[in-house]
């Protein structure tokens, strides 16, 4: 068995169990949060019941292959990148793959539908993938991707087999850096540190070095902000909230690890990276006691959601800049 997936043993070794004992279902949700390797699963998953070779997915049969370099004819996958507006996947973006439900697989076993971001789905895409699931074909495996799961339709969730992932531990992600990918320790583990339990996360800052320059350089911004004046924070805003969402979240992103690892440095000493230990010791230097460190998490939080909301950037940024810690040494 040679799984592309990694971390979560006890996952694929139930997928392997079911496939073995032939109980596979004929719907999954694989729910988790972002760059975990859900698609990267699915894959695995409709390699492994395809594949012609026992100890499945053998990755050298024709099935696996065709399966891994896209072409397989009974493999559709459904992703934003592939749709007409970037922001939600309708009934039109979908019909094309429901049409085909009923036919027999043209190569393999088994036909097979993932949808990445399936949270994103409309309410009459929903409903029309809803139908399929209350009377599945037998040849039919659809495998459902989130990083939202409170926003699937409870009916959906129920005719499903879940499979929930959760972030990776730091010594399995550097142990992968290590062995797969030839990383050095010290590197591998200062990535492991920062990846917040994402293996894809990982692998992308090793692929390239220059995200961990950028996320060092904005580290530095947050403390430069917290020693500044309102309004030199406000001339900050003003600049950001021109930026794209998607950079708005990876900078607020940040700013809640970083916070995060310094309470854990703090309380109960957890191994962080050099430079996260250099941003802890910023906010010691200001005095920020764990209260107000845990506040401003909750502010980062709420602005995120507001941002999600469509609420104006500009206003909710300006909001959080506001509600920055004090220097005190407050308890």
């Amino acid at each position: 068995m040679t799984w592309n997936f990694i971390g979560h043993s006890t996952t694929t070794d139930l997928i392997e169990q079911m496939i073995s004992e032939n109980r596979l279902s004929n719907a999954y949700l694989i729910s988790g949060q972002k760059q975990l390797g859900k698609m990267t699963l699915a894959i695995d998953i409709s390699a492994a019941v395809n594949c012609r070779n026992s100890n499945p997915p053998c990755n050298t049969c024709d099935q696996c292959l065709r399966i891994y370099s896209g072409v397989h004819t009974d493999l559709q996958v459904l992703s934003l990148d592939k749709v007409s507006n970037f922001r939600s996947i309708g009934i039109d973006d979908i019909r094309d793959s429901l049409s085909q439900v009923f036919l027999m697989p043209f190569e393999g076993n088994y036909r097979f539908i993932i949808v990445e971001d399936s949270h994103l789905l409309t309410r009459e895409a929903a409903n029309a993938f809803l139908k399929i699931l209350e009377e599945p074909p037998p040849h039919l495996i659809v495998v459902l991707l989130t990083s939202d799961l409170n926003a699937i339709l409870p009916t959906i969730i129920s005719r499903c087999q879940q499979i929930i992932l959760a972030p990776i531990s730091t010594d399995e992600i550097s142990a992968s850096l290590i062995n797969h990918w030839d990383a050095d320790q010290e590197f591998a583990n200062n990535i492991a540190q920062i990846s917040g339990g994402s293996m894809g996360k990982a692998i992308e800052l090793f692929s390239d070095p220059s995200i961990l320059e950028i996320r060092n350089r904005r580290s530095e911004i947050l403390l430069e902000l917290i020693n500044g004046t309102i309004i030199e924070r406000f001339e900050y805003v003003s600049d950001l909230a021109f930026s794209e969402n998607i950079e708005i979240h990876a900078i607020l992103d940040l700013w809640l690890i970083l916070c995060k690892n310094a309470l854990l440095y703090g309380t109960v000493g957890n191994s962080i990276t050099d430079f996260d230990v250099f941003f802890y010791k910023g906010l010691e230097k200001f005095g920020f006691s764990n209260k107000q460190v845990l506040l401003f998490i909750e502010e980062i939080r709420n602005a995120k959601e507001l941002i999600n909301l469509n609420v104006d950037k500009r206003l909710v940024l300006e909001q959080l800049m506001l509600s920055f810690p004090n220097m005190s040494n407050e308890t």
